[in-house]
């Protein structure tokens, strides 16, 4: 149950379907991205990380105006980089992105450069990839520079990913592109410029 920083979001639904939380509110809201009426709060849904809104419809704000929000993949490979520093008192900070596909397609990720600290769980500094299309569930988590080099593939046109830094700070660059849903091999043919 749980992880390094506490109860993950299915451990929380869990707990409130057992104890019947949702029979606090008059209704059941329209959530959407796997959310779930927020038994605290009626009005508005409890979304998984990377999705907000009162019905989990959108991208959540960022800690900075200057980063989060939709990243579109094109057929040629493009390239990310982001940098969070931890300055003065060190507190939260979560870039929060959603990278999208066409329809139809899958998205492609290559790590190129990971700099955070590496403990395991990746939970203090480091980027979580959720690429199945679930999003209720913990994404692929690295914080630091993998041996071996990362290519991860989506199971569906849109990957929400989440940059955090509580610590020290964090470093990442990956590319990133889309194949068709049903390719197999579309690893092999994406090339690292």
């Amino acid at each position: 149950m749980g992880q390094m920083e506490g109860p993950s979001f299915l451990d929380v639904m869990a707990i409130n379907l057992h104890y019947n939380c949702q029979a606090r509110c008059p209704r059941r809201l329209p959530c959407q991205n796997g959310g779930f009426t927020d038994s605290r709060n009626c009005n508005r849904c409890k979304c998984p990380s990377g999705f907000g809104g009162q019905y989990c419809e959108s991208i959540p704000p960022s800690f900075s105006n200057g980063c989060g929000g939709e990243l579109i993949a094109y057929e040629a490979i493009r390239r990310f980089d982001i940098t969070i520093r931890q300055i003065g008192q060190q507190r939260t900070k979560q870039c929060i992105y959603h990278l999208r596909a066409p329809r139809g397609k899958r998205v492609l990720v290559n790590l190129v450069r990971v700099q955070g600290r590496c403990v395991e769980g990746c939970w203090e500094d480091g980027v979580e990839f959720k690429m199945t299309t679930d999003p209720r569930l913990v994404g692929y988590r690295f914080c630091c520079q993998p041996r071996y080099q990362q290519r991860i593939l989506s199971r569906s046109n849109m990957v929400p990913f989440i940059v955090t830094s509580r610590t020290n700070g964090i470093t990442l660059t990956f590319e990133y592109t889309f194949g068709k849903r049903k390719t197999r091999r579309i690893c092999r043919y994406f090339l690292i410029n």
